[in-house]
């Protein structure tokens, strides 16, 4: 029963911080107040404390008390990977989130995106330019361009959230087809996305990710098919051995 109840705790005290009900600094009730806002014993908020610290969410003070931490979004990343992976259908999953996530994120920016912000995407993008045939360099600033659109949106929880899936997605890209081609149509789409984000035009913005999410998706099926033929032709050699 007891162990029922720090996990009720848990997931409430995580629901408050996750969407900004508690923010980073702020100080939890004491240990006597949580147990009479949840109906329980002191050494049940004790366990969901101890839990709530070990997942990195709060941060014990001795003598002053139990603090709001900022999640770490390796945290939420770790937590994403134990129940997706990098096959197709994994793939496939993250991007189907992802999409939702950017689409949200690119409105919002749109609307409000200060010029500090449209400078710094300015200057990822050109820093892409110069490393469209190094992949590796290439995928780490594609994902600093998308990391810096979710900066825009001044909202903790859309940094998180992207911060997260920028982990797994970056292990995603790495195994699709990379060619020069993909690449000069990713970048149109980014300075279009730059463009809609001066605009002010939401329209836009959520047209041109649609794109380029549509894209990313494209590069998964083509991927699949790859993957599917060198398993064929994998049976059908084992078979020619086996005669």
């Amino acid at each position: 029963m007891a162990k029922l109840l720090y996990v009720d705790i848990v997931s409430a005290i995580e629901s408050e911080i996750v969407n900004g009900k508690l923010t980073e600094g702020s100080k939890l009730l004491s240990e006597r107040e949580l147990a009479l806002q949840f109906h329980v014993s002191r050494n049940v908020v004790r366990e969901a404390i101890k839990v709530l610290r070990e997942k990195g969410f709060v941060d014990i003070q001795v003598g002053r008390g139990v603090f709001v931490k900022k999640p770490e979004p390796k945290l939420v990343s770790e937590s994403l990977e134990r129940v997706l992976d990098t096959s197709i259908t994994g793939m496939e999953e993250i991007l189907e989130v992802r999409e939702v996530l950017e689409l949200a994120i690119i409105k919002r920016v749109a609307r409000q995106a200060t010029e500090e912000d449209i400078s710094e995407l300015k200057n990822i993008f050109q820093e892409m330019e110069s490393k469209k045939f190094h992949v590796n360099e290439f995928v780490e600033l594609d994902a600093k361009f998308h990391l810096q659109l979710a900066k825009a949106t001044k909202n903790n929880v859309f940094n998180i959230l992207s911060t997260s899936f920028s982990e797994l997605s970056n292990k995603s890209i790495q195994l699709t087809i990379y060619n020069p081609m993909s690449v000069n149509i990713a970048q149109e789409q980014h300075w279009q996305l730059i463009e809609a984000i001066e605009k002010r035009d939401e329209i836009l913005g959520e047209k041109v990710m649609r794109s380029h999410i549509d894209d990313a998706r494209k590069d998964i099926q083509i991927l699949k098919k790859h993957m599917e033929e060198q398993q064929e032709d994998g049976r059908k050699n084992s078979i020619n051995y086996d005669r």
